[in-house]
Formats: C-alpha cells, sequence, structure tokens
C-alpha cells in the first residue's frame, strides 16, 4: 500500500521528533539544559526542511517519463527482402536530426526528406528498430519498434492478358510477343522479368516442347502457334523470372485453349 506525501512527511516527522526526545532526556542527565519547548521548535523546523526536502526529492528522482514515437512503414506494414522499403520516423520532444535508428537483420540509411528513411532487410522473420540518440558519448536507446521481414511474393505469368488458364483466338495467339511476369495487390515499383520459358503445343501425335531463353517467343515457337487448332492446348511452363538480387523464382505456368 502506497502512502501519499503528506503521510510519508508526518512519518518522518514524528521519528525525528522521538530521536530529538531522546537527546532532550540524555541532556538532562548530563545537565545540559534544554526545554521541551526548545525541543519542539527544533522538531518544527526540522518537519518543514524535511517535508520540503523530502519532496523535492521525489521530483529529482521521478522516472523520466516514455517518450512516444512513431516508425511509420510508407507503404506496407512488413519489410520485404532484397528492394528498398521506405519508413517515416518521429518521436516526441526530440530533433529527427539528433535520433539515431539502429535496425537488426538489415540496414537503414537516411532518404532524401528529413525524418524519411530506407530499410533493408536479408532475411525472413522478426527485425528491430531502435530509436537512440548519442549523449555523454554513449548510445541511449529511447524506444524499441518491432516489425517482420519476408520474401517478396511470385509474380503472375502472362500471356497477353492471359493467366493461369484461359483462351484466345487462333488469330491472337499467333501475334503474342512473349511471356511477362506481373506483381499484382503489391505496392512497391518492383517488375521480375522472365528469363526462360518453355512452350508445349499439343497436335496430333502428341506434345511438342520448344524452350526460350528470355521474355519473348522465338522463331520457332512463331511457327509451332501457326499450325494449331481449335480446342487445342498451348502451355506456357518452367517459367523463370528474375527478381532482387537476381534471385530465381519458378512462377506459375499459363495455360491457353486455342478458339
Amino acid at each position: 500500500m502506497q502512502m501519499t506525501d503528506r503521510a510519508e512527511g508526518s512519518v518522518i516527522v514524528n521519528v525525528y521528533y522521538l530521536v530529538i526526545i531522546q537527546i532532550f532526556n540524555v541532556s538532562q542527565m548530563i545537565h545540559i539544559n534544554l526545554t521541551r519547548t526548545y525541543v519542539r521548535h527544533i522538531c518544527l523546523a526540522l518537519a518543514v526542511t524535511l517535508t520540503f526536502g523530502f519532496t523535492f526529492a521525489k521530483i529529482i528522482l521521478k522516472d523520466e517519463p516514455k517518450r512516444v514515437s512513431a516508425v511509420v512503414l510508407t507503404r506496407m506494414n512488413v519489410f520485404y527482402i532484397g528492394i528498398d522499403n521506405p519508413i517515416t520516423i518521429e518521436c516526441e520532444g526530440v530533433d529527427i536530426d539528433s535520433l539515431v535508428p539502429m535496425i537488426s537483420g538489415g540496414s537503414i540509411r537516411p532518404d532524401s526528406m528529413p525524418g524519411s528513411f530506407i530499410v533493408r532487410v536479408d532475411h525472413p522473420g522478426n527485425c528491430r528498430i531502435n530509436l537512440a540518440i548519442k549523449g555523454s558519448g554513449q548510445m541511449k536507446v529511447l524506444t524499441t519498434h518491432n516489425f517482420r521481414s519476408k520474401r517478396i511474393p511470385d509474380p503472375v505469368a502472362y500471356v497477353n492478358n492471359v493467366k493461369y488458364d484461359g483462351v484466345m483466338l487462333k488469330e491472337d495467339l499467333q501475334k503474342i510477343s512473349g511471356v511477362f511476369s506481373r506483381m499484382e495487390n503489391f505496392d512497391f515499383d518492383f517488375a521480375f522479368r522472365v528469363i526462360s520459358f518453355k512452350m508445349s503445343v499439343q497436335d496430333s501425335t502428341g506434345w511438342k516442347v520448344y524452350t526460350a531463353n528470355g521474355p519473348a517467343i522465338t522463331n520457332e515457337m512463331r511457327s509451332a502457334l501457326k499450325g494449331v487448332e481449335e480446342e487445342q492446348k498451348v502451355i506456357f511452363h518452367d517459367i523463370i523470372s528474375s527478381g532482387p538480387a537476381e534471385e530465381k523464382r519458378k512462377i506459375s505456368p499459363v495455360i491457353i485453349t486455342v478458339k
């Protein structure tokens, strides 16, 4: 149970009063002429001094208030591996120029605007940003913010405007230029590029497989597409795309039924 400042002060005064009474009794024994009235005056002066000092000490020793700070991810609520993740940092009562942000599991650098930074992370999991200031030659951490980091989602392969599974007129199929990938439901200005793929064409004898290096249709593939008939299928598969730091991903195939 906690006591109020007044109650704590009263306890201290009473203790010192009892001490001084003992001093008075001893003084009588050794013939020092101290009256009880004089002792009460001493106690009153001590009470005022101790009460003020006790309250002042509580003010001086009071814990430093916690600072309110924010680390706002500009585009998403997670950090993505291999790309620039822009963030904005604010800390109540602290000049942004004196803040030193530090991150575990990645790197952080200032961006073009005050309070804006770029974060790069290198592995999935949890990461932590500490906001610190430098004082007396040492770094003092003010606040800590926890985030998650994850891989960029796989892109989606497209042939013209068809993804996954769809239909296409024969004349449109013969005009396609290649296979491309797009990021869907992703807020960053980033794209994977197709570096190779295979095309399988169904005919009367079975399936024939053609390979292309890069996103473009080869001349051999274009010749094969001229011979397809309605209701036959053309499958673009084993599509390899290159992402951040040249990371390679095998992405979903595109199956086209000729109309």
